[in-house]
């Protein structure tokens, strides 16, 4: 006879255990499957050390800056699409480099500005 698992303190849990969480309901939609290279939930394959390994999706968040941004459906206010791990990680490295970039034209911009502005009331004044 099998013992039944029971969740007698149900708050504990973290959100992202719930059936409904908003992670979970993005791998729903993405049908259990890594948007990217399209491997399955929990399947098994090789690894690059020729070692066996499983997959575990994320629900990786989507960057504003990325094309796809507007067409993800926000779930509770968050755009999340199923990655696993390796495809997660090579996301928001590419991202994260995207957005120093932005953030850094965003700073030379802020610079250039304000110089030109000190520069015009210098020369009215």
């Amino acid at each position: 006879m099998m013992r039944e698992r029971m969740k007698t303190h149900q708050a504990l849990y973290p959100p992202w255990c719930k059936k409904d969480s908003p992670a979970t309901l993005a791998k729903e939609r993405d049908g259990w499957r890594c948007i990217d290279c399209g491997r399955g939930q929990r399947t098994t394959y090789r690894n690059a050390d020729d070692q066996l390994s499983m997959v575990f999706l994320h629900a990786a968040h989507i960057h504003p800056l990325d094309p796809d941004y507007e067409q993800v459906e926000p779930i509770e206010g968050q755009r999340l699409r199923a990655r696993c791990a390796s495809c997660h990680r090579r996301y928001d490295s590419y991202w994260k480099e995207r957005q120093a970039e932005v953030e850094h034209q965003i700073t030379m911009h802020h610079r250039l500005l304000s110089r030109f502005l000190i520069w015009r009331f210098l020369s009215s004044a």
